[in-house]
């Protein structure tokens, strides 16, 4: 029993050693997969079964025997629950592992045959001598010995149906074959573990001695083999990368410590059009020299500084240039040390030119093909960086088109866009090619000039664009007159920032077109003054309308033939906290450029409706009130259904509200507003058209407005005593509107003079028609809403100018 360990214990050893290389290589390849946590430690049961039977057989004592028979209980009671826990890992039926008790059924039988093993017995009551060394001796079928051969057949058979019942259902043939490997190399295996660990001994038969610690191992090598060769994702990153790089659309070289190529994948290949034994041993930067020098220095310099991304242009042989963003990472070995880098080369040519293509997209205007708005600041920061430097003057010039909405308007949007693009290339052309032309947006243009000699070369460039614009545009076969207002501010003359000087270029810009447009305009310092009252005026009327600023004043309207009162006109003013009181000529131009009279305007109405019922529930006369109405509001969408509303809200009979209309309003767009007169027409509103005879109105396009009356505008009457062409042209439009059926005011009236021209018209051989009403400063000026029933009673007595009224009547009677 002392004599050295014998063959059969010497392989032992070596089965211990194979199992635990095994174990551990699979692990080291990946020790993150489960499956591999797991095969390592069944190896490491097979290694303990085979560590005990290596030195049992040689034992100096029983006792000594027992001690490694219970270290080889390890494998033998804990194998089955591993190879089971394995195979359901390997079959992907992760399902049977989901539950907190998964874990405690599969192992908890193997650790209760361990516990057994160490402290009772499980089949082996004693050893015998042979010629072999220790043998185990099995006395009789005990409880324990029955139930873990049981256990025994249920764990391989369970694995056995689960690796058959896989390969019958995956469609994948790697899988297939795996399984099948497993289960044909298992069986005999297991019978011939089962002969000789359990049958042969518990026969009493001792030659052959008991191998079955070493016939597993071919088992444990058929499933090393099969999981290595058909399930590569368990397998370390190094056995797979041939695959991965291979497929890989971008160019990688492994690079060693001193930047040499190791290896490379066919994308690199490809790239520099050499072959992967060409490649290998060279400098990276050697292989860029060949063609393209710059690019290897580049990336020379980028490797030495260990930087991680780079963009390089490379002339590739035959002289393709393609642009191509470098990346590094280090590669390190166990210990932790670089051991090379991982270059990662990407063609990104069409990326760039994508990326161009965006750029472009975003800082051009996709119309007109100019740069927009958003260029605009970067190519006005460059100019004034080179005056600067330079001590040069360059010009901003805003441009506008003129009347652009009304092209829109009456023609169509294509058109507009036609003459859009036609206008880019007229200011193009009027420039030189160091110039800039930006739009900023609908039918506005800014212009930078550069190296102007003199601030007056800036007159000719502006020139230039009015005569540009003085041939018409032909559209879609359309003759168009096109032109355009120019503001301009100079550098360093109008100031020394961007900001500075497109501000004051859009100030010059309002300027011009208040001017009649058609035209330019320098900036000029009383500019920012009215753009400063402009925008305090602005601020104030925001104010004016939530601090109850406004207030109304009604002027009378008088009939000609009674001289009563037969009507009021509605007219704002504003009393301002900090400005004090403000002539509607400085504030209303201002309210409706900024919106502000649409709100002013609804107030307005709002107030002068409630102001008529007051008077009429008073006991007053009733008598129509009229309220101006400016073009911005008849231009909202709801315009009609506000007056609506208005008057159904205060109580006034419509009969009772006049609505004054401009005459250009009116006209400029016939079409709409024909439906908005209609509207108001239908609710039984009174239209007037005011400031008549100022306008472009015909008889045939007056006789198409639903319209009660007009208004002569002041103009004619100013000089109508002393001058007999004004009482002719005012005797055709009164005679003109009467045969109409429309009445007639004349306003302005201030002198017995005008009062007495008006009153003769009848006498002039072609007419027999007067004015129906009058109004004007020589009856009364605007008054208070407290005033007007005074007002009432003055227009029924013989107090001039009223008496002068009817003493006309009379005398034109005698």
């Amino acid at each position: 029993m002392r004599d050295p360990v014998h063959l059969l214990s010497l392989l032992s050893v070596v089965v211990t050693g194979v199992h635990l290389a095994l174990g551990v290589y699979l692990l080291r390849s990946n020790p993150r997969a489960a499956l591999n946590r797991v095969f390592f430690l069944l190896c490491l049961s097979f290694a303990f079964w085979a560590f005990g039977f290596a030195f049992l057989p040689g034992a100096a004592t029983t006792a000594e025997a027992w001690l490694w028979f219970k270290i080889s209980a390890v494998g033998w009671t804990l194998s089955p629950p591993l190879l089971l826990h394995f195979f359901i890992l390997l079959t992907h039926q992760d399902g049977l592992l989901s539950s907190r008790w998964s874990r405690p059924v599969i192992y908890g039988p193997g650790l209760f045959f361990l516990g057994r093993a160490w402290f009772d017995e499980v089949g082996v009551v004693d050893f015998v001598p042979t010629r072999f060394g220790w043998s185990p001796f099995y006395g009789e079928m005990t409880p324990a010995y029955v139930a873990y051969l049981a256990f025994f057949s249920l764990y391989i058979l369970a694995g056995f149906y689960l690796l058959t019942r896989h390969a019958s259902r995956t469609d994948l043939t790697s899988e297939k074959r795996q399984a099948r490997v497993i289960v044909l190399t298992g069986i005999p295996v297991v019978a011939a573990v089962v002969t000789s660990g359990i049958v042969l001994p518990w026969m009493g038969i001792r030659n052959p001695p008991e191998v079955s610690h070493l016939i597993v191992l071919v088992w444990t090598l058929a499933i090393w083999n099969s999981v290595s060769k058909y399930k590569l994702m368990v397998m370390s990153p190094a056995a797979v990368a041939p695959n991965i790089l291979a497929t890989m659309a971008d160019s990688v070289i492994l690079l060693g410590r001193d930047h040499a190529i190791v290896t490379s994948n066919d994308a690199a290949r490809r790239l520099f059009s050499k072959s992967a034994q060409e490649l290998e041993g060279m400098k990276v930067s050697e292989l860029l020299l060949e063609n393209d020098p710059v690019a290897a220095d580049e990336l020379e310099s980028f490797l030495l500084r260990d930087g991680n991304t780079l963009e390089i242009s490379y002339k590739r042989p035959g002289s393709e240039e393609v642009v191509l963003r470098v990346s590094t990472s280090e590669v390190h070995d166990y210990h932790g040390q670089a051991m090379g880098e991982v270059l990662v080369l990407r063609a990104a040519t069409s990326e760039k030119k994508a990326e161009s293509d965006l750029r472009y997209l975003a800082t051009h205007d996709a119309l007109t093909d100019l740069p927009n708005r958003s260029l605009v600041q970067d190519r006005l920061e460059r100019a004034l960086g080179r005056a600067v430097r330079e001590g040069s003057r360059f010009a901003v010039l805003m441009f506008d088109l003129d009347e652009f909405k009304q092209i829109n308007d009456e023609m169509d949007h294509e058109v507009g866009d036609l003459v859009l693009r036609l206008t880019a290339r007229r200011l193009t052309n009027c420039v030189r090619g160091i110039d800039t032309v930006c739009r900023l947006g609908g039918d506005e243009f800014l212009l930078i000039v550069e190296d102007l000699q003199e601030f007056e070369d800036a007159d000719i460039v502006a020139l230039r664009i009015l005569r540009a614009f003085q041939a018409p545009m032909v559209v879609q076969g359309q003759s168009i007159s096109v032109h355009g207002s120019m503001g301009l501010s100079t550098y360093p003359a109008d100031g020394t920032t961007v900001q500075t000087l497109v501000k004051k270029a859009d100030l010059a810009l309002n300027s011009a077109k208040q001017r009649g447009r058609a035209c330019f305009q320098f900036f000029s310092p009383a500019m920012e003054a009215c753009n400063r009252e402009r925008v305090s005026i602005e601020r104030g009327l925001q104010q004016a309308l939530r601090m109850d600023e406004l207030h109304l004043v009604y002027q009378p309207l008088f009939d000609f033939e009674s001289g009563e009162v037969a009507g009021f006109e509605a007219l704002v003013r504003w009393q301002s906290a900090e400005m004090g009181p403000l002539s509607p000529l400085r504030f209303i131009p201002i309210a409706e450029r900024s919106g502000l009279i649409v709100p002013i305007g609804e107030w307005v109405l709002r107030t002068a409706c409630r102001q008529n019922l007051e008077w009429q529930e008073a006991g007053l006369r009733q008598v129509p009130i009229s309220v101006n109405v400016s073009p911005r509001q008849l231009r909202e969408p709801d315009f009609v259904e506000r007056v609506a509303t208005i008057v159904q809200e205060t109580g006034l009979d419509p009969r009772y509200l006049e609505i004054e209309l401009t005459e250009g309003t009116t006209m400029e767009d016939l079409d709409s507003s024909l439906e908005v007169l209609t509207g108001l027409s239908n609710l039984g509103v009174q239209l007037v058209i005011d400031d008549f005879g100022t306008g472009h109105s015909s008889l045939a396009r007056l006789r198409q407005l639903p319209i009660d009356g007009i208004k002569v505008d002041r103009s004619f009457i100013e000089h109508i005593a002393e001058d007999e062409q004004e009482r002719s042209l005012v005797m055709a439009i009164v005679a003109m509107a009467s045969n109409l059926g429309l009445h007639v005011v004349a306003e302005g009236v201030e002198t017995l003079d005008q009062l007495q021209a008006l009153g003769k018209l009848d006498e002039m051989p072609v007419s027999a028609y007067r004015c129906d009403r009058v109004q004007g400063f020589l009856f009364s000026p605007p008054v208070a809403a407290t005033e007007v029933p005074a007002l009432f009673a003055r227009s029924e007595s013989d107090f001039e100018p009223f008496r002068s009224i009817r003493r006309l009547l009379k005398d034109t009677a005698a």
